[in-house]
């Protein structure tokens, strides 16, 4: 995304991202989603991912700042929407202050994440097939 002219993006939402793509989807790893027949209730990953950040908000506060975890966790709670705001800008802060862009980030991760699923279950026969 460097280079990418009116995005505002700063290493720090690199950082971010790559902790998001890692996070994301670890409620699938629960019992209840790995269970025969939980198909169902993996469909609340997010929100026992968003546990999981949750209990752990020390580690991520720490590495990460306040406004990181609160970015962390808000992306994990809500990367099966899409978002689409590339262009959201970071809030006003002091100079030497590090910020977020969590529109940004947001919008990275579930983009990226709708499309490896879509790609794999929704995309059209002649799209996979090409013959």
């Amino acid at each position: 995304m460097d280079g990418l002219e009116g995005v505002d993006f700063k290493p720090q939402d690199e950082v971010l991202i790559r902790q998001i793509i890692i996070d994301h989807d670890i409620g699938y790893t629960t019992d209840a989603a790995q269970a025969k027949g939980g198909f169902e209730a993996s469909k609340d990953h997010p929100c026992a991912g968003c546990d999981f950040v949750e209990s752990h908000k020390d580690y991520y506060v720490q590495k990460y700042g306040q406004e990181g975890y609160d970015t962390i966790r808000d992306v994990v709670l809500n990367h099966s929407y899409v978002q689409t705001e590339y262009q959201g800008k970071r809030h006003e802060s002091a100079p030497d202050e590090i910020t977020d862009n969590r529109d940004l980030i947001r919008s990275v991760v579930s983009t990226v994440d709708a499309m490896g699923v879509t790609s794999e279950t929704k995309a059209m026969d002649m799209f996979r097939q090409p013959e």
